[in-house]
């Protein structure tokens, strides 16, 4: 089976729910399944919104002064963590990751202990790191079997690709990712920098 990507793909750590869709919850819209289970707070959306628009900026500081630039990342990461509890979530357990996955903007592959049938719908709660924001998808399995394993502590890996997701999580996922890809090669440079 030949794969086409839109994306760039990242390996990753992050905290990670999911839960089988049932097929009367399927036909709801992902916004009112994610109000109905408290997964997100206008106050939260607020916050991330002004982050996003205060990303900029931050990184043009973060090039003329790195430090500064990652206390003030600090203080967003905290800023998000008050946000998530103001919103419901506990951020004692979401605080740190919890599955190894293989993601992009387009779909996530991480392990389970059994497989899923080809199309199943899912519902999927992700909080990416360092930023703890929180990302909510609606997907459908791709593909699950040993051959897709992310991680050794599963036996199975799942593809899934995502059905639905909103713009504001989509933009932040793919900046998550973008940072993610930028932070790599960056280390990936400096190893090669120590080493001559």
């Amino acid at each position: 089976m030949q794969e086409r990507r839109d994306y760039f793909r990242i390996e990753d750590d992050i905290h990670l729910t999911y839960r089988l869709l049932a097929p009367d919850e399927q036909a709801k819209p992902l916004a009112e399944r994610v109000a109905a289970a408290g997964l997100s707070s206008d106050v939260v959306e607020e916050i991330n919104e002004i982050s996003r628009r205060n990303s900029a900026v931050l990184k043009a500081v973060q090039k003329k002064q790195p430090e500064f630039a990652r206390y003030l990342q600090s203080l967003n990461e905290k800023i998000d963590l008050l946000a998530a509890h103001a919103a419901g979530t506990d951020p004692a357990t979401q605080s740190k990751p919890n599955h190894h996955v293989s993601l992009s903007a387009s779909g996530i592959a991480f392990g389970i202990d059994a497989p899923l049938e080809p199309r199943t719908a899912l519902e999927l709660v992700m909080r990416l790191y360092p930023s703890h924001r929180q990302v909510v998808a609606t997907g459908a399995v791709v593909d699950s079997s040993p051959e897709r394993r992310v991680d050794t502590s599963h036996p199975i890996g799942v593809a899934v690709h995502f059905v639905e997701i909103s713009e504001n999580d989509h933009e932040a996922l793919v900046e998550h990712i973008l940072m993610r890809q930028f932070e790599r090669r960056r280390e990936a440079r400096q190893q090669v920098i120590d080493i001559e």
